[in-house]
């Protein structure tokens, strides 16, 4: 499983859970990134066991959740998804590099037999979400608790999985947009189904910020939540108004929560 990394500030969402003592780490419970050899290998059996039961005809697949588990770093934000095992021991074989998404979506197309595999990738926190003495003095969302890492390693490591996601891709990409899921709910800090827009933003502006590039508007697919009738237009109606190339609508729901477990690492 994913571990929470060093910074603690996870703990006060979680103010029951124990703290990690010697030679223990916390885990974000059930995530099972691909970031280790280990669950690489499994994850890629789990999609031959599926794809055996595939009806006839099916078209393609969406590959969801590639990163590594939320709050990756230890911040409590959800959307933190760049870094594995970080300044913490692994329990795993850590993969190395930038493009492990990149290699798993061409071991899966492999196995695809020609159909289309679509990557759903998340984006990482925003400026809003560091704490005010870390972002001007300006008031935010919270999510990334003392952590001001938006403006430092995050867009950083994320612009380049994504560059390695997308080098060797020319079909489509999907961008997951929860914004109830990722507690992208205050309107203040342009929360709610609106956050579609700012989703996208991240990639268009982030990524060439960082040397990279971003993929034509037709080849991204926005993935928004379908619960609410009023929220779903308005998040689909923002998304076609940017011009992307297909609007998928989630009506169960794509959990991105965890809870932390505390094993030993010996």
């Amino acid at each position: 499983m994913a571990s929470l990394g060093s910074h603690e500030d996870w703990q006060k969402r979680f103010p029951n859970a124990p703290e990690p003592g010697i030679d223990q780490v916390a885990k974000a419970f059930p995530w099972v990134p691909i970031g280790y050899r280990e669950t690489f290998d499994a994850h890629l059996t789990r999609i031959e066991q599926l794809l055996e039961r595939a009806p006839p005809g099916w078209r393609g697949l969406l590959l969801n959740d590639l990163q590594g588990g939320p709050s990756s770093c230890g911040c409590g934000n959800v959307q933190c998804r760049w870094a594995i095992d970080y300044n913490v021991r692994s329990t795993a074989t850590k993969l190395e590099g930038d493009d492990v998404a990149a290699r798993f979506v061409a071991e899966v197309r492999k196995r695809a037999d020609g159909r289309a595999v679509i990557p759903v990738w998340t984006t990482e926190c925003e400026e809003v979400d560091m704490p005010a003495n870390k972002n001007r003095g300006r008031p935010g969302t919270g999510l990334c608790g003392s952590v001001g890492c938006a403006t430092g390693a995050c867009p950083s490591v994320f612009s380049l999985q994504w560059s390695a996601l997308t080098a060797g891709n020319e079909g489509a990409v999907g961008l997951l947009s929860l914004h109830t899921a990722f507690q992208r709910t205050q309107n203040e800090f342009g929360g709610g189904p609106a956050w579609v827009t700012n989703s996208i933003a991240y990639l268009n502006q982030t990524i060439p910020a960082h040397g990279g590039k971003t993929i034509p508007s037709d080849r991204l697919w926005v993935v928004v939540e379908g619960f609410h009738s009023a929220e779903e237009a308005t998040a689909r109606a923002l998304a076609a108004k940017v011009g992307v190339g297909a609007i998928i609508v989630a009506r169960t729901k794509i959990d991105q929560s965890y809870e932390p477990r505390v094993i030993s690492t010996k």
